[in-house]
């Protein structure tokens, strides 16, 4: 037999679904994700009004939050100004 006729002999196991190969050890996650269906590719429809709908919660979170971070700011910048660091005895920046 020459180098290039070998034969590899390799223990594996078969499956027509290529789902069902899960490690026996992994956790409920993998076995949850094992399970379920994936979701068909969207139409570019579907995918504007996903987006769309995924705007209509974020921005006003985010706007909300900007705007929180700023009057924070500005309480904190007027509290220094009118003496915050020396009522409480603050040492550094």
């Amino acid at each position: 037999m020459s180098l290039n006729e070998k034969h590899v002999n390799m223990d594996i196991e078969q499956s027509t679904n290529p789902r069902s190969a899960l490690d026996p050890h992994a956790d409920s996650a993998a076995k949850f994700l094992n399970e379920v269906q994936e979701y068909p590719p969207l139409t570019p429809e579907q995918e504007k009004k996903l987006i769309r709908k995924v705007d209509w919660i974020m921005i006003p979170i985010l706007f909300i939050t900007a705007t929180l971070g700023a009057v924070d700011k500005v309480a904190l910048g007027t509290a220094a100004i009118n003496g915050l660091r020396t009522d409480t005895n603050l040492v550094g920046q």
